[in-house]
């Protein structure tokens, strides 16, 4: 069940994080060669997914399932069951509540990307270029498979109902996808700054409404 706040909340954080997120992609250089081989292995990853590893495929369906289990696992619930089946789909059960980030985490969570991301804190320089290409493949490929699966006949997309699903999914695709080019461009001081920036976005529109609410009050007063 999606919270009235939280559906009045949903749109600000697009607009909030959005807006960081195109500022970011306005910062992006080729001229580094670190945020090169990233875009580059990005879109490699993304075609070759799209053409060599079919939606219904048992690997996709592999890592959709997969990412359910996980998330589910964050979120405190019990796995009891995941099964994966080429052509015909899969499923995942488990024991708890159904929540938003268990329920839609494939459509927007590259599970590959955040186990690789950590890497960075114990690599040596010298593996910097490998590290990035895998960052950008990795996130080509669940990207590639998200939106493939991602149909409105998609069950998932029909347990907070598929308006609401599909403007969550967008969020935190935003969400993920700012973080990770800030990252790429400027480490963990530009990943903060995302945040940060994304937070200060927020604030200035609770602002800018709370001036609105008090004028009308004011108006109606007089």
């Amino acid at each position: 069940m999606i919270t009235k706040l939280f559906k009045i909340l949903i749109p600000l954080l697009i607009y909030a994080f959005g807006r960081e997120f195109i500022a970011t992609l306005q910062m992006v250089s080729f001229a580094d060669v670190f945020q090169k081989i990233f875009f580059i292995a990005l879109g490699g990853g993304f075609l070759f997914t799209t053409i060599f590893i079919k939606t219904h495929g048992y690997l996709a369906i592999l890592a959709h399932e997969l990412t359910h289990n996980v998330l589910g696992v964050l979120t405190f619930n019990k796995p009891i069951a995941l099964n994966v089946e080429a052509n015909s789909g899969g499923y995942f059960a488990y024991q708890g509540k159904q929540n938003i980030l268990s329920v839609l985490a494939p459509y927007f969570f590259p599970l590959l990307t955040v186990f690789i991301f950590p890497i960075y804190f114990i690599l040596a320089s010298s593996g910097a270029e490998v590290y990035f290409g895998l960052l950008g493949a990795t996130l080509g490929f669940s990207f590639s498979i998200a939106i493939r699966q991602g149909k409105p006949h998609q069950p998932d997309l029909h347990v907070f109902g598929i308006t609401w699903s599909y403007l969550i999914i967008l969020f935190f695709q935003i969400l993920i996808w700012g973080l990770l080019i800030s990252f790429v461009i400027g480490r963990i001081p530009m990943l903060v700054s995302f945040v940060k920036m994304s937070t200060d976005h927020i604030i200035e529109l609770y602002q800018i409404a709370k001036a609105l609410v008090m004028m009308g009050l004011d108006m109606i007063k007089g």
